[in-house]
């Protein structure tokens, strides 16, 4: 009974443990679209929760399926982190990059369909930022999907500043 016991506690580790791969090892391929899809020996590649390495570091956690990456995701860079969530092989929800050194977040996006819709940074002279991009491209006014419509910053005591002291 305790063989059982521990068979059945091993077993469910044995499926859902994560997967290293290194990243040299895949093949990354722009389908025209700008949709990237990620190939390993020639296959697309599906993976869940699993970690790309490179050199030795741990660069990304990820879910690829049939070559895109899906769900949730951490990419680890010298300072921190990034958090993002991809549906379809596009970003799409919440992006947020994380400095571990200060602990503080420094940039928040949130994407759909991998166009940025709204932006909140933090700048090294303890400013915030916050701007809306517009959301894709309007022919007939010429806008383009990354050029902003509205752009508002604050001072470290949430007083309204010129975004032109941050913005050159």
């Amino acid at each position: 009974m305790k063989k059982l016991l521990l068979l059945l506690l091993y077993v469910p580790l044995i499926i859902y443990s994560q997967e290293k791969i290194n990243v040299e090892e895949l093949n990354f391929l722009d389908d025209g679209t700008g949709l990237s899809y990620a190939y390993f020996q020639g296959e697309l590649f599906s993976c869940i929760n699993c970690e790309l390495w490179s050199k030795n570091e741990k660069i990304e956690t990820s879910t690829f399926l049939k070559g895109k990456r899906e769900g949730f995701c951490v990419k680890y860079r010298l300072y921190g982190y990034n958090k993002c969530f991809y549906k379809n092989g596009k970003r799409h929800g919440k992006y947020i990059e994380f400095d571990e050194k200060s602990g503080q977040i420094f940039l928040e996006r949130e994407y759909e369909n991998d166009i940025i819709i709204n932006e909140k940074g933090r700048y090294e002279n303890g400013s915030v930022c916050y701007f809306i991009v517009f959301k894709g491209k309007d022919a007939k006014n010429g806008w383009d999907e990354d050029e902003p419509v509205s752009l508002v910053c604050w001072d470290e005591r949430g007083k309204e500043i010129d975004c032109s002291l941050i913005f050159k």
